[in-house]
């Protein structure tokens, strides 16, 4: 091979890994999100396979008086509780107060904006399907679980495995629910597990197979 041509080669290899090099942090957050509600699920897939309980993803409720229904990520039916989940990616920074309804979101370049608390909004959520069940709040069936991905950085403060509230990583979603599945409360029956999980998915379905049919027209 000519010497001009392997150092045009050279050149051109060097060229495309400088490249690489300078977008890494950029394609790497990108697969990193387009892969990360997949992430989610395969914990809790794999969880619910594991302990024999009842899963539900992407679940879509219409709740009365309401005409747009709420999208649930996950709602994982184990022995003790019901596990309402919520997933969220952000890249950069949050922090603020749990008990507000906003909190604040600082990007890689620093900018600040406000942002809906997912805990905050998955807690009226969870209210509705209380209600819609007749299911009392101090039962403390559901828990209201928000994991985000492992790289963001989250204040000290925001982080909580109390009874009934999550705000964890995603790394620490499996072993949190284990640790709560070992609460020394009633076990839900199994009539009651399918009972339930089947109002979720019956619902769910009607209204997905509604919105296709609306979306056809």
């Amino acid at each position: 091979m000519p010497v001009k041509i392997i150092i045009v080669t050279l050149v051109i290899v060097l060229f495309l890994v400088s490249i690489v090099g300078i977008l890494y942090p950029q394609i790497s957050r990108f697969v990193a999100r387009r892969t990360y509600r997949k992430k989610v699920y395969k914990v809790l897939h794999f969880y619910a396979e594991e302990k024999d309980q009842l899963l539900l993803n992407n679940a879509l409720i219409i709740f009365p008086g309401e005409r747009k229904p709420v999208i649930f990520d996950h709602i994982l039916i184990a022995d003790k509780y019901v596990y309402v989940i919520k997933d969220v990616y952000y890249d950069g920074a949050i922090y603020g107060n749990l008990k507000d309804p906003s909190l604040f979101h600082e990007d890689l370049k620093k900018k600040v904006e406000k942002i809906e608390n997912p805990l905050y909004v998955n807690a009226e959520h969870i209210a509705k399907l209380e209600q819609m069940v007749n299911v009392q709040p101090d039962a403390r069936l559901f828990v209201n679980v928000v994991c985000y991905n492992k790289a963001l950085l989250v204040q000290d403060g925001l982080k909580t495995k109390e009874q009934g509230l999550f705000f964890l990583p995603v790394n620490e979603l499996e072993k949190t629910i284990d640790a709560a599945e070992a609460d020394n409360v009633q076990p839900i029956s199994h009539e009651k597990s399918e009972r339930l999980i089947n109002l979720f998915k019956e619902r769910s379905e009607r209204i997905k197979s509604e919105l296709h049919i609306r979306k056809r027209n």
